[in-house]
């Protein structure tokens, strides 16, 4: 990895509109799944990959994450705050932190998703390995979804599909945000983790916003590639699996999954489920 791990964004501003009425007294990203809440599982895994810095950006009606988390030295961490007083999509929440980053690449995770894994190298640390060998690069973590729902995601276009072998990393020649399924280069898709170098802010502030008044990360990373910026994909594992809090039956998915393998309790609740 790295010699010195770099910051990290962690957008968590979002409504959480599929998750109402349970989203209009906790925020998504504090929704407990096991014994943790969804922040928690996320911090834990910059944390494991050596970051200590991070910046969480905020919508104003989700202080209770600012008050949980504190500055994270809880944590050994230290946690700064951002707010995105307009929901005007994901690059508008990143560029919150761009005087913050700096001029260095930084790690976006996003504050809904969980990212599980007991590999010895992590999705996150294989990230930064990547960046090591091409360090200026965007780099983003991907999993391959089934057909019905490539049009949620950014889905990726590899450079030369023949070489993927499931494993290693893949340099792209494009990356489109929600295709149908006929538009769509592959069952490949954005794994709410980027690894991005800071001249995406140049494309962030050029980004036109979409249907909705959004500002999509998509859009600039894709205008970047075509400026001549490089971008390689992470796949993720077999045994590796991105839990999206973001509707019920995938958060509902993910409390069981933790739940029945914890290592007190797991294996008790399994045999009192009928």
């Amino acid at each position: 990895m790295l010699a010195t791990p770099p910051r990290a964004i962690v957008p968590a501003a979002g409504y959480g509109s599929r998750l109402r009425p349970l989203t209009y007294a906790i925020p998504k990203e504090m929704l407990p799944v096991g014994r943790k809440t969804v922040l928690d599982y996320v911090m834990a895994e910059l944390f494991a990959s050596g970051i200590r810095e991070v910046l969480v950006i905020l919508s104003p009606v989700k202080n209770m994450i600012r008050e949980y988390f504190k500055d994270g030295e809880s944590l050994g961490m230290h946690i700064e705050y951002a707010w995105q007083e307009e929901m005007r999509g994901l690059g508008d929440a990143i560029l919150k932190g761009e005087k913050w980053v700096g001029g260095d690449s930084f790690v976006v995770a996003f504050g809904d998703c969980i990212i599980s894994s007991k590999s010895s190298c992590p999705p996150l640390n294989r990230m930064l390995q990547c960046h090591e060998l091409y360090p200026q690069t965007a780099i983003t973590l991907c999993e391959t979804v089934d057909e019905d729902k490539v049009n949620r995601y950014g889905i990726l276009a590899p450079s030369n599909p023949a070489y993927i072998n499931g494993v290693d990393p893949f340099p792209l020649r494009d990356i489109i945000e929600k295709p149908s399924l006929d538009l769509a280069p592959s069952r490949y898709a954005v794994a709410a983790r980027w690894l991005l170098p800071p001249d995406i802010f140049s494309f962030l502030h050029g980004v036109q916003k979409d249907s909705r008044g959004e500002i999509n990360l998509t859009d600039a990373v894709r205008n970047w590639m075509r400026s001549g910026g490089k971008t390689w994909a992470i796949p993720l594992s077999n045994s590796e699996k991105r839990w999206d809090i973001g509707g019920w039956e995938s958060y509902f998915a993910a409390s069981i999954n933790m739940i029945l393998s914890d290592e007190e309790y797991g294996e008790r609740i399994k045999s009192n489920i009928a």
